[in-house]
């Protein structure tokens, strides 16, 4: 019976995957595994001098991504797992091609598009307080108007009607006052009472009060007090209501004819700063979380021939739900007012320091358990799935921050065969199974 134990004993060893034990001090190997010990990888347990080596693809099994690509979420910028091939003709075979990392002085940017827009701090829709007839128009498309000029003149019964009621409410509260002055006299001659005084101090006040209401209604069209004051005295004003700029800026927009009718609301004129547009771009979430308010916007106005500098003031909480992409704002100042609302441009936005400049093809970043990893060669038939920390410049390029040494060579052409190889295990044809 001891004999039949014996002999499972070994069918088993025999029928498992083959992986030793041995010491790490008196291991020795071949090129390959020689070069391997130059990466930084998942370190092994420094208490316990033996560790499992993996005999089928001739690496450490704590460094085995094939048998064990679970570790990819615990790595960190600079560590990786060994990938080998079943021959150092597998790879070449496949057509994976490796590279030396490229260079460019726009490390720790991003490349977005954008169109520019107005200055909506600085833009002013005046639309008709009131129903009424344009009687004249004072300024055009393109004109540059200062604060408080004329753009429109509105005849409306509305106007009318307030300017009565506010004349009224004038004249009764002279009345009034001149009440309260006589029966403040009857009452040191004690021809009247107390109360009757009262009376007439009350009706004052009262006729103060519409007044001031009418005047305030006649303040909420746009006028100020002087012009009120103005209004008033002039016995020809009738109607009529001037509507005029709010700040200096220039016309962008006029929607006023002579003799228009026009309903409140109606917005007759467009006024805008233009000292400082606006460039609204579409980001990626990624993107949107490396920018910081105050990060500075290089524009290239390819119809211009022109390069213009900002800065991001605003940045969206929230993704557009069609697109994913997050909206980032920048001001651009526009000082020779050369910028035009419309306008389709490319912006580089800085996003934070640049710690490197080695750049990359997309195409080669691949993003495991939501982590970026590029696959580094060692060897003729070695890799390494290494950590890196990555961060957008364009579309089709991004800057490499940790992780990486320019002197590496990282697959260029065919990683995902490399991808694939690293996943073997998860398809059911790791070493382990």
């Amino acid at each position: 019976m001891f004999r039949t134990f014996i002999c499972v004993a070994l069918a088993l060893v025999i029928a498992g995957c083959s992986k030793t034990q041995h010491d790490t001090h008196s291991k020795t190997a071949g090129d390959d595994h020689a070069h391997e010990s130059a990466t930084t990888n998942v370190p092994a347990d420094s208490s316990n001098s033996a560790v499992v080596y993996c005999d089928e693809h001739g690496v450490d099994e704590h460094e085995c991504g094939i048998c064990h690509p679970e570790l990819a979420a615990s790595l960190s910028p600079g560590q990786g797992l060994k990938i080998r091939f079943a021959s150092s003709t597998s790879a070449a075979l496949a057509g994976i091609q490796s590279a030396a990392l490229g260079s460019g002085s726009a490390a720790g940017g991003i490349t977005a598009n954008g169109e520019l827009g107005y200055n909506t701090d600085r833009l002013a829709r005046v639309t008709s307080p009131v129903d009424g007839v344009i009687r004249s128009v004072h300024t055009d498309v393109g004109n540059s108007v200062g604060a408080g000029k004329p753009l429109v003149s509105i005849a409306s019964p509305h106007v009318a009607e307030l300017r009565g009621e506010l004349a009224r409410a004038q004249a009764e509260e002279v009345v009034a006052a001149q009440n309260v002055e006589r029966e403040e006299k009857l009452f040191e001659q004690k021809a009247v009472s107390a109360q009757e005084l009262a009376d007439a101090r009350a009706r004052h006040q009262s006729a103060r009060a519409a007044t001031r209401a009418a005047r305030q209604s006649l303040r909420d069209l746009g006028l100020t007090e002087s012009d009120v004051a103005a209004f008033m005295r002039d016995d020809d004003a009738g109607s009529g209501l001037a509507l005029r700029a709010p700040f200096a800026g220039t016309v962008v927009e006029r929607n006023a004819t002579l003799g228009d009718v026009v309903k409140s609301g109606d917005v007759l004129f467009q006024v805008a700063d233009l000292d400082v547009m606006w460039l609204t771009l579409a980001v990626t979430e990624s993107e949107a979380a490396l920018m910081r308010v105050g990060n500075r916007v290089d524009v290239r106005v390819e119809s211009l021939q022109r390069d213009f500098t900002g800065r991001v003031t605003w940045i969206s909480s929230n993704l557009d739900e069609r697109t994913r992409m997050a909206r980032v704002r920048a001001e651009i100042p526009n000082r020779d007012r050369v910028l035009r609302a419309g306008i389709f441009v490319t912006a580089r936005i800085s996003a934070g320091d640049d710690r490197s400049s080695l750049m990359i093809d997309r195409d080669s970043l691949y993003l495991i358990d939501g982590k970026h990893f590029v696959f580094v060669q060692r060897g003729d038939d070695l890799y390494e799935l290494r950590c890196v920390e990555a961060r957008s410049v364009s579309a089709d390029r991004v800057v490499l921050v940790a992780g990486l040494s320019a002197n590496e060579q990282v697959v260029t052409k065919q990683s995902y065969l490399v991808k694939s190889e690293f996943q073997k295990s998860r398809l059911g044809a790791g070493c382990v199974d």
